[in-house]
Parts: structure tokens; sequence; C-alpha cells
């Protein structure tokens, strides 16, 4: 519970960073979605290339999982793969060499996603918008995981640059502290993205299968 309680404060002290992080992050996925609805050309690319991957690379073990129906492997793999992969290794631990580095690979996914997600004008009609919705609140849930990793990152290398703002001394130890309120982030990445992983798997499997 007090871990909770620290974790909140720091949300609550970044408040107006977290919706700036919000509008910056889902401002490029919209930005990403126009443009690939210009040039089909990139989202056929993106698919083809993921297609693939799905298939041979080692996200063949999490497609297997949900096209079998498993559904408590298929939520604790794509857990796994966002939480792990997706935002400790290539959004925290590339900010903890380079300060901030890891804004960049978010917003790069976030690009990625705009083009891969843009809405094909035969699938924009009133007997598809139910899926579109889900789809919609599935790229809301999971990329808050990913904006809240933004908010971490933001936080780490401010405080590393400006130690005075978290009452350090010195660069190392707002470095520290900055690592610290970094690390409190991390329940709340990991609540949202549970509930991401469930929503995912759920609408995948049980109602948009396929």
């Amino acid at each position: 519970m007090k871990l909770l309680q620290s974790a909140w404060q720091v949300l609550s002290e970044n408040r107006h960073t977290l919706l700036i992080m919000n509008l910056l992050y889902f401002g490029f996925v919209g930005a990403a979605m126009l443009i690939a609805s210009l040039d089909r050309s990139i989202q056929d690319a993106l698919v083809n290339a993921i297609g693939q991957s799905v298939s041979e690379g080692p996200l063949g073990v999490v497609s297997e999982a949900y096209t079998s129906g498993d559904v408590i492997p298929a939520i604790l793999l794509t857990l796994g793969f966002n939480l792990f992969l997706g935002t400790l290794i290539q959004i925290s631990m590339p900010s903890l060499i380079i300060p901030f580095s890891g804004l960049l690979v978010a917003l790069f996914r976030a690009v990625l996603w705009g083009f891969i997600f843009s809405p094909q004008p035969e699938f924009i009609a009133l007997e598809n918008a139910a899926s579109g919705l889900l789809i919609i609140g599935l790229l809301l849930l999971e990329g808050e995981g990913y904006v809240l990793g933004m908010l971490g990152v933001w936080i780490h290398g401010k405080s590393f640059l400006q130690p005075a703002i978290v009452g350090a001394s010195s660069s190392r130890d707002g470095y520290k502290e900055g690592l610290r309120k970094h690390l409190l982030v991390y329940p709340w990445i990991t609540l949202v993205l549970i509930v991401a992983a469930v929503y995912e798997v759920v609408i995948s499997v049980f109602i948009l299968p396929g």
C-alpha cells in the first residue's frame, strides 16, 4: 500500500507532464494514421513485415497462444512482451545511458502504430464501428502504458540534468533520485499493461478472432 501511495504521489507531482506526454504520443499516432491514409503502401509493407515476424520470430509463441485459445498463457506472454521488452528494455534502459533517449523509441513506436492501424476506407462503416472502437480501446490502454514509461524517462533525465528540482546537490545524486522516481512509476505501468493484456486477449480470442 505504501508503495502504491508513493507511486501515486509521483504521478500527482507530474500530472501536467503526463498530460503533455499523452498529447505527444497519441498525437504522433494520429499524424501517422493520416499519413498512412494518403499512402497505403506504407501500411501494406509494415503489415506484411509484421505477419512474417509473428509467424517466424519470437512472437510466434505468442501467436500460437492466441490461435489455440490458451487465454492465461496469451495474457502472460502479452504482458511480458509489453512490460519487459516494450517498456523496460526499449524505453527505460536506453535512457539510463543516454537521458531521454527512450522518448524517441516510444515516439517511433507511436508512428509505427499509426501506420499499422490507420483504418482502411472500406472499414469505416457503421457495421464495423464496434470493432473499430474495440481496437481504439486497445491502442489507448496499451499506449498509456508506454506513455507512463515516457513519464518515468522524463523524470529521470530531468532529475539528472537539474538535480536541484529533486533536492539533490549533484548530478550523481539527481540521477539516483530520478531513477528511484522512475521505478516508482512502474507499479502503474504494470497495472495498465495487465489490463491491456487481458483486454487484448479477450477481444482477439473471443470477439475479433483473426
